[in-house]
This record gives C-alpha cells, sequence and structure tokens, in this order.
C-alpha cells in the first residue's frame, strides 16, 4: 500500500490518512465471514491491476467502497460446512466433470449398453451432461462474486454466461426436438424420426457435444489462445521468452508430458473401474434385494436395514470412483519419480553399501561415466578442490562425526602427493559413522548428476575455474529464520531433568558423537559430572559445549543457525570474498554476499531464551547475522526492552537529526508506538565501553543487580552487547485485528518484519528445525544462477521459486519419526520432481529459494488473514502460478530438516495441515488457481 498510495496530484506524498482509514476499517472488520467482514486481499483486490491508468480520486472510491461489504456480497464468501465444500466443487469442476465421464465410459462397457444401444447411451449422456454442465456454468458466477473486479472477471464472467447458455440450449436441443422416440432394430436402439432436424439432434449432435469436451477438457483449456478457451490470468503479465534455453523445458513440453501423465492416470481409472469397481455391485439394487420384502416407498417401510444396506453399499462405489484417480496418480507418480531419480543417479543413494569413493583428480583410468569423486570435486569446485574438502572434513570433526584419524586419513587420502603416488587407492565408506556416509554417498552423486548435465555446465561454469574466482556469478542471499517460541538451545534443566533421562536418550541415539565430544573436550566421566554426580564438576564453558552438542542432535534453533552459517563459511573458503590480508573485517567482506536475518519478533520479553540468543548470536559474531525484533515503545515491561528503547530512540535521534527531546515534544511515540529494529552482535569486553554505553543512553536508574552483573563484569549474553543498526517505525502492531480471535497470522508478520532489512537478491526461507551439511552449502551458489541466465539482467529471471530436496535427520528418532521422514520425504522430494516435471510444482515451502525483489514488491512470501491463511506458505506458490511464473526444483541440492517424533506432535501437525486445507478451500486464490492453471 505504501507504493499504492502515492498520487501524482499531490505532489508524490504519500496519502496516510487514506492507508490509516483503510487499515482501521479492516481492524473493526477483521473476521472475513462477518456480513461485513474483510479480508487482506480485499483490500489489495480494490486497488486496480494497472495503476498507471487510475487516478487519484478513483483509487480512493475503490478503496472506500472495498471497506462497505453489503448483506448480498458477504453471503459470496463461502464461510463454513457445505458452502466451503460448494466452493471447492465449482473450482474443480472441469476435473469432476472429466472424471465423471471417464466413470460413464467405464460403465456402459461394463453393462455392454455402449455395443447394443450406442446411439440411445450417447443421447442420455450427453442431455443430462449438458443439464448438469449448464447448472455449474451459472453457479460459478456465485463463485466469482468476490473475485477481483477487473477485466479479467468480467471476461470470466462473460465465458461462464456463455458457456451456461451454450450448454443449456444443446439440453433443450436434445430434449425437445428429438421427441425422445427410438426404436430396437436388429439389437440396437436407433431413432424413430424422420425429419432431418431431430436426426441431427439424435445422431450428431451428442458425439459432437461430448467429443468437444473431452478434447477441451484435456487439450485445449489454458492452452490454446481461443476465444472463450484459453483462460487469462488473473494478473497483468510481462512478456516471456517464449524459446526455451535447454532440451525438455518449455510450456510446450509440459503440456504434452501434462497429456501424456493424464492419460495413464485415467486409463489407470478407467480399467480398474471396469474390471474392479463396477462388478462388485452386480446384482445388487434395490429392486432384486428390497422388492420382495419391503414396502416400495422406505420412509414407511420397517425394513430400514436393507435400504440402509443399498444405500451404504452405492456410497462405497461413488468414494471408489473418486478415489481411483488419486490412487491412480499416487502410482504415477511414484512412478515417474523414481524412473527420474534413476535418471540422475540420486534415487535412494542414501542407503547405498559399502561405497569406494577414490579422492584423487587423476586422469588414469577415469572412464567417462565413471569419473573418481576427486575428478567430480574438481570439476565443479575447480582446482582448489582440495581446500574444499579439507574444510569438508574438518567440519565433520567439530560435528564430532569423524575422529581426528579418520579426519587426517580423508584429507591425506585426497593430497596432491598421496593421489598421484597411489590414484586407486579406495576410501571405504561404510567405516565411517552412519550419518557421514549418507552424506558423502548423496555428495559425490549429486557432483555426478551436475556434471552430466553437460548444456547446463557450460552455461553456469564451475564459480572457481582454473583458480579463477567469478564472484560476479555469486548472486547475493538474505537467510530469513522466523522464530518466536522454539526452543534455541537446550536449557540445563531439561537436560538434567530425572536424573538426566533426556541427555541420557540423546546419548543412547548417538553413542560414538558423544565419546568423540569427551575425546574433544578431554574430559573423563562427563556424563556423571554433567549430571552433578561426580567431583570435580564440569566447568561453565563445558557445560555450554555439553548443552550445543545436544542441542544440534535436536529440533533447536541452534542446528538450523548453524546450518544457515555453514554457507557463510564456505563462501569464506572463496579468497575472492574473505581476503585474510584485507585490513576490512570478515563479517563487512560477507555482508555483501550473503546475510542472515534472524527475526524474533518477541526478543527481549523472555530472559532465559534471550540470553540463548544473543550467546548464539556472540558465537557467530565474526558473520552477518542480525536479529530482527518488534518493540513496543510505550509499554517496555522488561528491564532489557527498556535498554533497547533507549537504544533505538539514540539510532533515531542520530539518523533524524534531532535532539532526544523531539519525540516527546511532538509526541512521536503516540503516533508511532511500535518498532522493527534490526541489531547486530557487538562485544564490548571493556568496562569503559560498558559505562560509556550506559552514560549515553542515559540509564541512571538501573537495578543494582543489573549493574553489578552486566556492567561492572562482562557477560556475553548481556543486552549491552546489542547494537541498533536500523529502526523503523510504525502505527500499528505486527498482528492486527479486532480481537485475539481475529489477529493476523504470527508467522506471516514475523516474516514481513525479516523483509523490510532484507537487501539480497534470493531469499531463503527456513523453519526453526532444519541444518545443513557443509559439503551441501558449496552448491548453493550454483542453484542461485539458475534464477537468471549468466551475463543477464534481472529482467530475464528465469524462475521465481527454486525448491530442493530434504532429508529428515530425526528418521532416527523411533518409529513415528521413521513414519514422518518417509511422508516428508515422499512428498517434499519425489512429489516435487514429478511436479516440475510436469510444469506444475507452486511451492512446497522452506527452505525454498525465493526471488527476493519479486516478493518483496507482491505483499511477502505468506498471507496473513485469519481463519483462512492458516497454511500461509502455500500462497506464494499460488501467487507465483497465478501471475504466470515458474517454481522450479533441483535434486542435487539437498537441505536437512526436522518432523515430529512422537504421535502426539504428529496430530498436532496433521490437525493445523486439516484447518489449514479448508481455509486453502475458502481462498480467493484457490479459485484463481483453478481458473488459469491447466
Amino acid at each position: 500500500l505504501f507504493h499504492l498510495l502515492l498520487g501524482d496530484e499531490s505532489g508524490g506524498i504519500l496519502r496516510f490518512d487514506l492507508m490509516c482509514k483503510l487499515l482501521d476499517d479492516y481492524i473493526h472488520n477483521s473476521d472475513p465471514f462477518y456480513m461485513r467482514g474483510l479480508t487482506l486481499d480485499d483490500i489489495n483486490d480494490a486497488v486496480p491491476r494497472r495503476l498507471y491508468k487510475c487516478s487519484l480520486e478513483h483509487l480512493e472510491r475503490r478503496l472506500k467502497n472495498c471497506t462497505h461489504k453489503g448483506a448480498f456480497y458477504s453471503k459470496m464468501y463461502p464461510a463454513r460446512g457445505i458452502l466451503a465444500a460448494l466452493k471447492l466443487a465449482l473450482d474443480f469442476r472441469p476435473a469432476f466433470e472429466m472424471k465423471g465421464m471417464v466413470a460413464v465410459l467405464a460403465y456402459s462397457i461394463f453393462s455392454e449398453d455402449l455395443a447394443k444401444r450406442f446411439g440411445w447411451l450417447l443421447w442420455h449422456w450427453a442431455r443430462i451432461h449438458a443439464l448438469i454442465l449448464g447448472i455449474c456454468e451459472f453457479c460459478t458466477l456465485w463463485n466469482l462474486g468476490y473475485i477481483h473486479a477487473s477485466r479479467w472477471r468480467s471476461t470470466m464472467l462473460m465465458q461462464r454466461i456463455v458457456g451456461g447458455i451454450a450448454c443449456i440450449a444443446v439440453f433443450v436441443a436434445l430434449t425437445i426436438l428429438s421427441e425422445n422416440q427410438w426404436v430396437r432394430e436388429e439389437g440396437k436402439f436407433v431413432p424413430d424420426c424422420e425429419e432431418s432436424l431431430c436426426k441431427l439432434s439424435q445422431e450428431l449432435l451428442p458425439p459432437i457435444f461430448l467429443g468437444f469436451r473431452a478434447v477441451y477438457l484435456l487439450l485445449l483449456r489454458n492452452n490454446v489462445p481461443l476465444p472463450f478457451l484459453r483462460a487469462q490470468s488473473a494478473f497483468p503479465q510481462a512478456s516471456k521468452d517464449p524459446k526455451p534455453k535447454f532440451k525438455g523445458e518449455g510450456d510446450t513440453a509440459a503440456f504434452w508430458k501434462r497429456v501424456v501423465y493424464w492419460l495413464a492416470v485415467l486409463l489407470f481409472c478407467f480399467v480398474g473401474e471396469v474390471y474392479v469397481v463396477f462388478p462388485v455391485m452386480e446384482g445388487l439394487s434395490f429392486d432384486s434385494l428390497c422388492s420382495s420384502r419391503c414396502e416400495p416407498v422406505p420412509w414407511q417401510s420397517e425394513c430400514v436395514a436393507c435400504y440402509g444396506s443399498m444405500f451404504i453399499l452405492y456410497l462405497m462405489l461413488f468414494s471408489m470412483l473418486a478415489i481411483d484417480v488419486f490412487m491412480g496418480h499416487v502410482l504415477f507418480t511414484s512412478l515417474v519419480g523414481i524412473v527420474l531419480g534413476t535418471q540422475r543417479g540420486l534415487n535412494g543413494m542414501r542407503k547405498a553399501p559399502d561405497s569406494a569413493v577414490f579422492l584423487s583428480d587423476s586422469e588414469l583410468g577415469v572412464g567417462e561415466n565413471n569419473p573418481r569423486a576427486g575428478k567430480l570435486m574438481q570439476r565443479v569446485f575447480g582446482n582448489g578442490w582440495r581446500h574444499t574438502w579439507n574444510l569438508i572434513c574438518y567440519r565433520l570433526w567439530k560435528e564430532d562425526l569423524l575422529s581426528s584419524a579418520e579426519a587426517d586419513e580423508l584429507m591425506q587420502m585426497a593430497a596432491k602427493s598421496s593421489s598421484d603416488k597411489n590414484p586407486d587407492a579406495p576410501f571405504y565408506l561404510h567405516t565411517l559413522h552412519p550419518v557421514v556416509r549418507e552424506r558423502l554417498t548423496f555428495f559425490f552423486a549429486s557432483l555426478r548428476t551436475i556434471c552430466e548435465d553437460r548444456e547446463r555446465m557450460e552455461e553456469n561454469p564451475p564459480i572457481s575455474h582454473h583458480g579463477i574466482f567469478r564472484t560476479h556469478d555469486i548472486m547475493p542471499l538474505s537467510q530469513v529464520l522466523p522464530a518466536v517460541n522454539e526452543e534455541v538451545i537446550l536449557q540445563d534443566a531439561f537436560l538434567t531433568a530425572q536424573n538426566g533421562a533426556n541427555l541420557r536418550w540423546i546419548i543412547m541415539k548417538y553413542p560414538k558423537e558423544w565419546q568423540r565430544l569427551t575425546a574433544r573436550l578431554a574430559e573423563s566421566n562427563l556424563l556423571n559430572r554433567y549430571l552433578g554426580k561426580a567431583q570435580p564438576k564440569v566447568s561453565d564453558k563445558t557445560r555450554i559445549e555439553v548443552r550445543l552438542w545436544a542441542s544440534m542432535r535436536s529440533q533447536t534453533v541452534m542446528r538450523t543457525v548453524q546450518g544457515a552459517v555453514n554457507y557463510h563459511i564456505a563462501l569464506e573458503a572463496n579468497p575472492t570474498i574473505v581476503s585474510p590480508h584485507s585490513t576490512i573485517r570478515k563479517r563487512d567482506q560477507l555482508d555483501k554476499y550473503v546475510e542472515l536475518v534472524w527475526s524474533h519478533q518477541t526478543h527481549g520479553e523472555d530472559n532465559k531464551k534471550d540470553c540463548d540468543v544473543r550467546r548464539l548470536l556472540g558465537l557467530y559474531e565474526d558473520y552477518p547475522i542480525y536479529l530482527v525484533f518488534d518493540l513496543d515503545m510505550v509499554h517496555l515491561t522488561t528491564l532489557d526492552r527498556k535498554v533497547m528503547g533507549k537504544m533505538v530512540r539514540r539510532r533515531l535521534r542520530e539518523e533524524m537529526d534531532v535532539p532526544d527531546e523531539y519525540f516527546d515534544d511532538t509526541h512521536f511515540f503516540d503516533h508511532f508506538p511500535f518498532m522493527s529494529c534490526k541489531a547486530m552482535y557487538k562485544k564490548r569486553p571493556l568496562l569503559e565501553e560498558r559505562r560509556q554505553l550506559i552514560q549515553d543512553l542515559e540509564l541512571s536508574n538501573l537495578d543494582g543487580k543489573f549493574i553489578s552483573s552486566q556492567v561492572e563484569a562482562f557477560d556475553p549474553t548481556s543486552v549491552l552487547n546489542l547494537e541498533i543498526v536500523e529502526a523503523m517505525p510504525r502505527r500499528l502492531s505486527l498482528m492486527i485485528g479486532k480481537n485475539k480471535g481475529n489477529l493476523t497470522q504470527g508467522k506471516a508478520g514475523n516474516q514481513l518484519m525479516a523483509l523490510r532489512f532484507c537487501r539480497g537478491f534470493a531469499l531463503q526461507a527456513m523453519d526453526a528445525n532444519m541444518g545443513s551439511f557443509i559439503g551441501e552449502a558449496f552448491k548453493v551458489p550454483m542453484v542461485l544462477k539458475r534464477f537468471q541466465p549468466r551475463g543477464s539482467s534481472r529482467d530475464r529471471v528465469t524462475a521465481r521459486l527454486i525448491g530442493f530436496r530434504e532429508h529428515i535427520f530425526t528418521v532416527a528418532h523411533g518409529i513415528c519419526g521413521d513414519i514422518n521422514a518417509v511422508a516428508e520425504w515422499c512428498f517434499g522430494t519425489s512429489i516435487q520432481r514429478v511436479q516440475t516435471w510436469l510444469g506444475v510444482r507452486m511451492h512446497y515451502g522452506h527452505p525454498d529459494f525465493v526471488d527476493l525483489h519479486w516478493a518483496r514488491n507482491r505483499g511477502s512470501m505468506s498471507k496473513a488473514t485469519p481463519h483462512i491463511n492458516l497454511s500461509e506458505d502455500i500462497y506464494l506458490g499460488f501467487n507465483v502460478k497465478n501471475r504466470g511464473e515458474k517454481s522450479d526444483h533441483f535434486d542435487f541440492l539437498e537441505w536437512e530438516k526436522g518432523r515430529e517424533v512422537s504421535f502426539n506432535a504428529a496430530s498436532t501437525f496433521l490437525y493445523k495441515i486439516s484447518g489449514g486445507n479448508i481455509g486453502v478451500w475458502r481462498s480467493k486464490d484457490l479459485t484463481e488457481s483453478a481458473m488459469t492453471l491447466p
């Protein structure tokens, strides 16, 4: 709205009063199912799609009218129950129509009506089909009533009206003109009429109508630009490059893939219904079972069981007719996913048996299709691949996944002198830790996949090639981590509770890592000393190391931050990005290429978690990590928030160049009580620095305990180690609504707050239960280069979303974790690669890469309307596809993610997904997608 409410006639000044009025109206009517209830889409849709054709007066009038929704107009919003189900049925009308045609054809073959009375069957089929379709076409006018009022909606309304009239005309022609007369001649039913018009309506019109509908649904819809056939996009479209750059890409290739795929699925349904579904009901009917013993009128009969049984049987029949298409979709998705994975060499690679790896880049004995691991790394990472390999081994040792001897052996085998002397000496991965074996096996398999794609390798050569590093090929990346109540670092109280049951369980799952931790820390009897059952007790440093070790093996923010920082470490290995001899700090050198924005909106309210947040920031203070939080400048409830409030006042005073009295004299914080703040960790180890900061902030009335513990003594987790970098005043809180039951989505607001401070070209939004292997971090620049062709400008972006596969690290956390991990892998990897192959992938969720400039100028990544946008992330995929953009997916990059490991947590997650699906039913996005997507 900030950009939309700028008027030329007002000299380019923001119409702040109009925007405030609009948002106030939304707050008081934020229940979308109330009579005058509003959604955030209502406000956006009130703005014309093409602003350059809209005057300021017209804009004001439309914004004013969108807040006055009458009784009739509000009924177009499907609130609950049957109205939402009706909206879903109308949205997917073409799919139901196509599936119904297959079912009728299957039944006609099973009952032999197609052979015995072909003309009679087509006549009845076409007549009923035209009537039902005509009714549905007119019903969709109700569905379009709350879509954006634009030329697109007018076109869609005209299409529905013309389609409804045409269908009713076909029904009338088949009903009235045919005289409904059929006779049996030579075992076949033929029309009993002499008029040519009657014969035309009975013999030619039914096959023409049904054939046109089948061809239209399968081939023409949304693909051929013919009048009233191609659905127009709901949004203005920029010109696209019609020529795909690589084979197998482009709209035409995806179109034929979709046609072949759905023909196979529908053929599966057809065969299953002819030979499985309909034979089950053979001989079962009301006449055969109930006529002799029951009354002809059901509600007067005492034989309720008979009629009830038949009703249940027919209900099961219709359920099978609806489910078989889903079964076919799952079957062929699995088959195509396996085939695609096998072709790329990435199917089931994580469970490969004893794999021999040759860590040499020698050309001796190397086949073109089976290069050595060292040669693969050289082709992908350039001549500096040994430095990359040594860093991978070092980070695996730091994670306690390799012993010192194993790390040294892996580094030595890749050394130039060793590999040249004995290039055929293999290293067997089965001797390593299972996690290391899985990571390295997939790592080398993915490098082989990258190298086999020769055309893309020529278009996007390695960033490091022949010792030359091309930093201009590295797209700046902003990593966003929205986190509120998630566990940052496991607390001592949690690990030591119940005689250390939680810590003992983690040690039971990872015994080798615990042994390596004790060896790395040079500690004996570490468990009992940590639990306080043996002397001497562990030091504070060792206690922190145990907490970090346990947190890295749980679903914590610590693991996610470490995974994000792995990409920073990978970039640090590039000497043209971070020069060890430069006078510029490493953090400032990396800041041009990557940043991690940790959006923690409630920072300052929970002392224990806040200390862990700042401790984590201190661990990675050399890397560009920023903390973004929300601050209520009027109600500073805690001491930490009061200190941060003073820091914000000082930052605003410096940026606005005003005295401190200005804020009180002008009542600045009464008009803008909320503040979005971006802070960085700045260690202040010197006593003079802390005292000077207290003096500058004018904090004279501090608590004596705070002075003694955080000012007079250095505390790395103190709030005094924060430095406010940017501050953005806001009039409204992060979540708005008339009451707690109708507040906007918190996660969407958290993401939006982070996006305001992001500076990269690409964005990676992560959840607080993720992680990554540093070997995968080295491949991130190759994926980011797929956003746009090499050497092109930002106006030739090839995709708006880029996804990649996931590995569920909680697979070893019990049977429930194993089940959820398999389900997540199937959907997040196998199904995603098939959807990309068909050209219909949208947005699975995190950790996809997003075009940051595109997302920020279209209202963030998520939507926030209460009760509707519960699954907030999926609406980014709707936004991408509804605007005619592309969402891509690559198999050669893999991120780690955690899933539920208990049945209670899994039930809660499924409950959230179910509620989110109901919200999708009610959304405008689904209706727009159903009308624009193939």
